[in-house]
Parts: C-alpha cells; structure tokens; sequence
C-alpha cells in the first residue's frame, strides 16, 4: 500500500542550511513563504507545548485551512485551529502576540481589528498612529488594551473555523483527522531532516503531500540518486 502512487494535496518547499533572512535561521520554508520575510524558516522542532513544528501548524493550521502564512489575523485564526488540532491552550499565544503588538509601533489595521470601535472614542483622529495608540493607553491603561487585544484574537480566531473546516472539505480532507495527519506529516519532517543530514548538503528542495490515509516527504538533495520519497500512513 505503502509503495503504490497516490493523489494528495501538494506543497512545494525549500531547504537551506542558512537562509539570507537576517537570522541565519536554518530548515525549510514553502515554497508560499519565499517572498515573505515575516515568515522564518523551520526544522521538526516542536518546543514543548505542542507535539507538532511550525511547518506543519503552517501546512494545515494555514494554508489547508485557507488563511495566509502572516498577518495578525491569519496568524489568529490559525492559531484557533492548531488548538483544535492538538488539543492544545492557545491563551498564551494570544497573549505573546498582544504583548508583540504592545510592544511594537502601533498600526491603524490592528487597532480597528482588534479592538471595538467604542473603545476609541476620546482618541483624536487626526493624530499620529503611535499618538492615537498612546493615547488609548493613557485612557484606558495597558492591561484593559492588552486583555481587550486578547478577546480579539479569540473572536476573530473562531471565526475562521467554519473557513478552514469549509476548505478541508472542499480539499477532501477529513477534518477529523486533522490531528492523526499532523502527527503523520512531524514523521515525514523529521525523516526528511534525517536524510538531509545523512548528505550533507546545503539546499534541498521538497513536497509535501497530504492525505487522509497516507502522506508523502519527496526529498531532492540535486545530487545523483539523491532523491529519497519518504511514504507514512495516518494512524
């Protein structure tokens, strides 16, 4: 079963043992993700929290689930999802990104995406974003901004899961089995980077193919003989 060819939903990807990024960061980034420097590259790391890396909270929780790799919103919703998918907390997600938006120049889009419109009432209008934002903080206080940031992210988070689960439909994805298929797709991610090492090489490329019974890690390290399919059945 296992060496027979099959149909899944395909993602393209790259390898690199240092990206140009700013960070030296090294792994691979989809092919989705080349042109975006907000989106760093990853290996099969997964921290502690979750059973799953980034790159496959990036292939299901974002792009099978229909939301791009960056902006706030996308990154709420994804973030909805990936607690769903592993049965995982997300308040403190949440909280970190309210604390990087704290922290950060404030952006017009955010406050009016996050935050009720009443609550910006006695801000003026015609100042300066870093004013405007200041002067929420100054009104309001900073914890009321950050827990109300923080709601926001849950709000727009549940939002989107009638989004994804209407995409993994229409992709003939079991829903159900998102969390059986992430395990299946943190394998393959950490075989590939198995074979990676095992060559030596510098730059790879890679595709993902997701399905509900089997998927699939193509590794091409672009040397003879080098290419290795890597094949896992969901469990």
């Amino acid at each position: 079963m296992l060496g027979a060819e099959f149909s899944g939903i395909p993602f393209g990807l790259r390898y690199r043992s240092e990206w140009n990024d700013g960070y030296g960061a090294q792994g691979w980034k989809l092919d989705a993700a080349l042109d975006d420097p907000a989106v760093i590259a990853c290996t099969a790391y997964t921290g502690d929290k979750t059973p799953t890396s980034v790159l496959v909270h990036d292939i299901l929780d974002h792009l099978v689930s229909g939301f791009s790799l960056s902006g706030y919103a996308n990154e709420a919703r994804a973030t909805a999802m990936h607690g769903l998918r592993n049965g995982i907390e997300v308040r403190s997600s949440y909280e970190w990104m309210a604390d990087e938006i704290l922290n950060e120049a404030a952006k017009d889009d955010l406050l009016a995406e996050f935050l009720p419109s009443g609550m910006m009432a006695g801000v003026p209008a015609s100042s300066s974003p870093d004013d405007r934002f200041a002067s929420l903080i100054a009104h309001h206080g900073r914890a009321c901004v950050r827990s109300t940031i923080v709601e926001g992210f849950f709000r727009t988070g549940l939002s989107g899961i009638p989004v994804a689960l209407a995409n993994w439909r229409r992709q003939r994805l079991e829903f159900d089995r998102m969390h059986a298929i992430g395990l299946c797709l943190q394998g393959l991610l950490a075989e590939a980077e198995d074979v990676i090492g095992k060559s030596s090489v510098k730059i790879a490329t890679g595709q993902v193919l997701v399905g509900n019974s089997i998927c699939e890690f193509v590794v091409d390290t672009a040397e003879p003989a080098k290419q290795a399919r890597i094949l896992k059945q969901v469990v």
